[in-house]
């Protein structure tokens, strides 16, 4: 995996103020060092960092998309919600959840 590291080129914007490109292949690995840490709210940038270990990455890159990775995962459980209906989220991918709804004794699943 440290070979994988040094050969991940970052890629930044060609803008006034050059911003990083976060390349699907970056997210991925940003993700799975999420994972490894035990999920978004208990990751913070720098054992990111170190979890990620790619040259050139710095704690401001790690802030800025670590803050719209939580929002994303809490719009996307808000997005889900239903206040009409109670029931337990099962699984929520992409844009699409799956639920089980509690209608009196019986339970249904629904996508």
């Amino acid at each position: 995996m440290d070979q994988q590291n040094q050969s991940m080129r970052l890629v930044l914007s060609t803008d006034a103020k050059p911003r990083l490109k976060w390349t699907h292949e970056l997210h991925q690995r940003f993700a799975e060092a999420i994972n490894q840490l035990g999920g978004a709210e208990k990751a913070t940038p720098k054992s990111l960092m170190r979890a990620m270990g790619i040259p050139g990455l710095t704690l401001y890159h790690l802030k800025s998309h670590l803050q719209k990775y939580r929002l994303g995962k809490s719009q996307q459980v808000e997005t889900c919600s239903d206040n009409k209906q109670d029931y337990i989220e099962i699984q929520s991918t992409g844009s699409q959840c799956r639920r089980e709804i509690s209608v009196g004794n019986q339970n249904q699943t629904t996508e």
